[in-house]
């Protein structure tokens, strides 16, 4: 198959329209985690208010120096981030948007041959 006739595909013009916006909102996301929990304590936060990874990591500018325990989901968030395991979520969030608009590409294609025929 030409690369001509692989991008006239339906589902592979979904799969790369799911997939690049997720992988660029992802590639941002970490960014920011990285820079939140530059300090490589995933147990408390060293100033309140605390910082948070959720809905998107933040840290506050001026803080008032006490320890605030870290919410397990953000513990789980600031151990991806300083351990660089946050690539293999990058590679399985981006991999699951391509196989969505690819299983939708093909349920529109076949509801396209079935209204033909």
């Amino acid at each position: 198959m030409s690369r001509t006739k692989i991008w006239e595909s339906l589902e592979n013009k979904l799969a790369l329209a799911f997939s690049i916006p997720v992988l660029i909102v992802e590639i941002a996301y970490w960014a920011a985690a990285i820079e939140v929990s530059t300090g490589g304590c995933c147990v408390n936060w060293p100033c309140s208010p605390p910082a948070h990874f959720l809905p998107w990591p933040w840290a506050p500018y001026v803080c008032v120096e006490v320890e605030a325990p870290l919410s397990p989901i953000d513990s789980s968030i600031c151990f991806l981030a300083v351990t660089g395991a946050f690539i293999l979520v990058i590679i399985a969030e981006v991999w699951l948007a391509a196989w969505i608009g690819k299983r939708l590409g093909q349920w529109i294609e076949r509801r396209r041959a079935e209204g033909e025929s």
